[in-house]
């Protein structure tokens, strides 16, 4: 815009100049023509008779036109010659206004440009400012949240190492417990096994101590509370266990109960697993057997895909062995 502005003045004074000159040139031009005249004049008053005196004034003012128009010729061909320039000056006038009114339209351009920039400053501005008063608010949320995150932790109890110590210790306790019932199980199924092959004769007191077994197991489950919920569960599984077993080495002990038992293992496909989960679904005679649907018996045994199990084999040979007994 600064340089559009020096090149406007010095055109204006290119413009200056050659309008002085120009005026120039038709100040002269204007003295030539009265001189011409005044020439014609004298030459007019020469051709017509006169007196001496007069003809020699006449002369003179004749020499003094001449010198006059030499004079005005010589200035007329000097503003000729600047007049020329003035023509040269005047085609460079011409372009220099070409492209004054070039840069006009790009000065008004840029400066519509700049008006643009300005606006698109003033937004980005106010963006700005927003954005600032948004951060401002992020900042103040982030320091609340640390605040209360601060304070939180202070709420948090230290856990003391003292507490740690002895839970590990009571975990341990009943890890202890957990193994001393597994043995009693084991204890039981290795009874089991041998009261349904051989009953042994009922020694006096010892259902008693079964069931007083019993009790200090479920009054020790309930001391269990307060341990972690898998350990829980495994003892419960356990207790259910033991309760079954105990249930079974009641009933073994029972002579009748006993004694309405077949020894099921006795059909082919059947062995002492399955005997015995047949005895434990209610399944205790060949009658039974021959009596339970085939569909009752794949729940009750649940066998594997890969396992090809004969159930209605199962009953036909239940229903011979039943037969047999009654005969």
């Amino acid at each position: 815009v600064a340089e559009t502005d020096v090149k406007l003045r010095e055109a204006n004074t290119k413009l200056s100049f050659a309008e002085a000159g120009l005026s120039e040139l038709e100040s002269v031009k204007a003295q030539l023509s009265e001189s011409t005249e005044k020439l014609q004049k004298a030459e007019e008053a020469l051709a017509k008779p006169a007196d001496t005196n007069e003809l020699d004034l006449l002369r003179e003012q004749v020499v003094a036109r001449d010198s006059d128009i030499t004079e005005l010729q010589s200035k007329l061909l000097d503003a000729e010659e600047k007049a020329g320039q003035l023509g040269i000056a005047g085609e460079a006038l011409a372009k220099s206004q070409t492209k004054i009114a070039e840069l006009e339209t790009a000065h008004a351009q840029t400066r519509a440009d700049l008006e643009l920039i300005k606006s698109e400053i003033q937004d980005h501005l106010s963006q700005r400012a927003k954005s600032q008063e948004v951060l401002i608010t992020l900042q103040e949320t982030l320091a609340n949240k640390e605040r209360e995150l601060s304070e939180a932790k202070a709420a948090i109890p230290a856990t003391p190492v003292v507490a740690v110590d002895t839970f590990e210790a009571h975990l341990k306790a009943k890890d202890e417990d957990l193994l001393l019932l597994q043995n009693r199980i084991s204890m039981l199924m290795e009874e089991k096994e041998k009261l349904t092959r051989t009953p042994p004769p009922i020694p006096s007191g010892e259902l008693d101590a079964l069931r007083q077994e019993l009790a200090e197991s479920k009054e020790k489950l309930a001391k269990l509370e307060s341990v972690p919920v898998q350990l829980r569960r495994e003892l419960l599984d356990k207790q259910v266990q033991l309760d079954s077993l105990t249930a079974e080495v009641e009933l073994l002990r029972t002579p009748k109960a006993f004694a309405m038992r077949d020894l099921l293992e006795k059909i082919d496909g059947i062995g002492p697993v399955y005997q015995q989960k047949l005895w434990d679904a209610g399944v205790q005679s060949f009658a039974d057997l021959a009596e339970t649907s085939e569909e009752r018996l794949r729940a009750i045994i649940q066998p594997q895909e890969w396992q090809n199990l004969n159930f209605g084999r199962w009953r036909e040979r239940a229903v011979a062995l039943k037969n047999e007994g009654a005969e």
